[in-house]
């Protein structure tokens, strides 16, 4: 009897832990979807890019003064996030007026928000998007709005983003992109 109870026991621990494995597999199953959703994504539409750890790294064109943004596409286990950074930056006395500027801008956006960044003096501005995964792995649908966004977001008020580090009047450098914006 005692056999039989040890045996019950032991062959219910290795169930436990084999659901466990289980559990850790389809976490790691996940991210790789997501890297292949990526990777898939990007060559298909032959943008050049790098990777590294769960990070891809690319660059796009942007048709205002900045000519160009950086993209990274982060890959995490419970999201996918894209970060669309400004070639561009200043220094610590414009970080008020650019976060007077960005807040302007995010109060009209959807789809993804400007960020600003003090990091040793220097000041960084970004547009970001994510999509929060907690069962089901986005479509190449959802991962091109991830990236198509913060593009265009960063396209239209690059202008401005660009006039505040040089000085500009964050209001009035609004005003402009949005009036843009409007007449499109």
């Amino acid at each position: 009897m005692k056999r039989a109870i040890a045996f019950l026991l032991a062959l219910l621990l290795a169930l436990s832990l084999s659901t466990v494995g289980f559990a850790d597999s389809a976490q790691v199953s996940k991210e790789n979807q997501m890297v292949d959703l990526v990777k898939n994504f990007l060559d298909a539409n032959d943008y050049p890019y790098e990777y590294e750890d769960y990070t891809f790294s690319t660059m796009f064109a942007i048709y205002n003064s900045m000519e160009y943004a950086d993209v990274r596409i982060f890959i995490y286990d419970d999201m996918l996030s894209v970060a669309v950074e400004a070639p561009v930056q200043g220094t610590e006395d414009i970080f008020e007026n650019m976060a007077i500027f960005t807040t302007l801008a995010n109060s009209g956006l959807y789809y993804a928000q400007f960020r600003v960044t003090l990091d040793e003096g220097q000041v960084y501005i970004s547009c970001r998007s994510c999509n929060l995964v907690e069962d089901v792995v986005p479509g190449e649908n959802e991962l091109f709005y991830l990236l198509s966004e913060p593009l265009l977001y960063m396209e239209a008020y690059g202008d401005g983003i660009c006039a505040v580090i040089d000085g500009g009047d964050p209001y009035e450098a609004f005003e402009i992109c949005q009036a843009a914006v409007d007449a499109q």
